[in-house]
């Protein structure tokens, strides 16, 4: 498996650019709207009713352990990100990216549903949009 190794920064109260992700430590994206980025994560606007932030959404699905999901859950949405909101992307990794597909070693999750429409499974639904 091709391994891209995606981080992300946000703006904040030091920090008043926008946000950036980084293949690497390359920025290849600038993040304009923060809440549009973390709804691709799977963040709702409800959450915030219930008082849960985005970043600790973020910590509870994907990164603390025994989350809902894993790391290479929350690379593989940051993917679909990009792959929606960026040229550069798009254009520079789309080779390294299409090796990607179908190539997730996360077998201990891969028995949850929503796993099979993940563009890394690879046993993805026919409907899957990266069949």
């Amino acid at each position: 498996m091709v391994h891209l190794k995606f981080k992300y920064t946000l703006s904040s109260h030091n920090n008043r650019d926008n946000g950036y992700i980084t293949i690497d430590g390359n920025e290849v994206h600038q993040i304009h709207n923060e809440l549009e980025f973390y709804r691709s994560l799977g963040y709702a606007d409800s959450f915030l009713d219930l008082g849960v932030l985005p970043e600790e959404f973020v910590w509870e699905e994907y990164r603390k352990d025994k989350g809902n999901k894993s790391p290479l859950c929350l690379q593989a949405k940051i993917i679909e990100f990009l792959l929606n909101n960026s040229l550069i992307f798009a254009l520079h990794f789309s080779e390294q990216f299409g090796k990607c597909i179908g190539s997730c070693i996360d077998f201990s999750r891969h028995q949850k549903l929503k796993c099979t429409y993940c563009l890394l499974h690879p046993n993805q639904k026919e409907d899957s949009p990266y069949k």
